[in-house]
C-alpha cells in the first residue's frame, strides 16, 4: 500500500516514515509537514492511504481530510494526533476520515494493521480506533444520546416521532428514514407533518434549535 504522511513534526514524520518502510507492503510516496500542497503532491502520485495530523499550521488535519475527498476520492483517510477531543473525532469523521489512532498509543503493527483493513475494503463501515479512544466515543454518543432524549421530554412526542425527529436532525434523506423506519414516503411525511406542530416550527432547518 502506497502511504502519504501529513505531519508538521518533522522528527516524529520520519521516525513514522522509517517504522513504516520496515513492512515489505509499505511504502511511503510523500512525507508532507503541511496541507498547503496536498493537490499538487497527490496528482504526481496518488496514495492509498493519507495519515494526517490534525493540529497543523495553515490547513487543519480536518480541512486536509475534505480537499482529499473532493479531489481524491479513492484516498483512504486516517487521522494519528495526541487530540483525544471527542467533538475533533466527529469532525473528522464527518469530514470523511476513515480511522482515527492515536500518537505514542498505538504500536507500528497496530497501525499498520489498522491500514491494510481499510485498504483491503473488508472493515464493513467500521472505524479503525484506537481502544480508549473507541471507549470514549461510545460513552460520548450516550451521552449525547441522554441529552437529546431529555430535551424531546417536554414535547409529548411518540417513540416513533422522537426516532424520526433525531433521523431529520442526523442529516438523513427522507428516502434513508422510510427505510430505516420500514414505512412510506407518505407516512413518514404524515409522521412529520405532527411532529412540527408539537415542536412550534415550520421547517426541517429549524431543528436544530431544539437540541442547541
Amino acid at each position: 500500500m502506497r502511504i502519504a504522511i501529513i505531519e508538521d513534526n518533522n522528527k516524529y514524520r520520519a521516525c513514522l516514515a522509517h517504522s513504516l518502510s520496515i513492512f515489505s507492503d509499505c511504502t511511503v510516496v510523500h512525507q508532507l509537514n503541511n496541507a498547503l500542497h496536498i493537490k499538487e503532491n497527490f496528482v504526481l502520485d496518488i496514495p492509498d492511504i493519507a495519515i494526517i495530523d490534525i493540529n497543523m499550521p495553515g490547513i487543519n488535519g480536518v480541512e486536509a481530510v475534505k480537499q482529499i475527498v473532493t479531489y481524491f476520492s479513492t484516498v483512504q483517510c486516517v487521522m494519528l494526533t495526541v487530540n483525544v477531543d471527542m467533538d475533533m473525532v466527529l469532525k473528522c469523521m464527518q469530514a470523511g476520515a476513515k480511522g482515527y489512532l492515536v500518537k505514542d498509543k498505538d504500536s507500528i503493527s497496530k497501525i499498520v494493521d489498522s491500514l491494510r483493513t481499510l485498504v483491503s475494503g473488508n472493515y464493513n463501515e467500521e472505524f479503525p480506533l484506537n481502544g480508549t479512544l473507541a471507549n470514549k466515543l461510545l460513552i460520548h454518543f450516550a451521552n449525547k444520546e441522554q441529552t437529546m432524549s431529555q430535551k424531546l421530554a417536554p414535547y409529548n412526542l411518540t417513540d416513533r416521532q422522537k426516532e424520526i425527529l433525531k433521523m431529520l436532525y442526523q442529516g438523513k434523506k427522507y428516502k434513508q428514514i422510510a427505510a430505516e423506519c420500514n414505512i412510506s414516503i407518505d407516512t413518514l411525511n404524515s409522521h412529520i407533518k405532527a411532529i412540527y406542530p408539537k415542536l412550534n416550527i415550520n421547517s426541517r432547518g429549524e431543528i436544530g434549535v431544539i437540541f442547541n
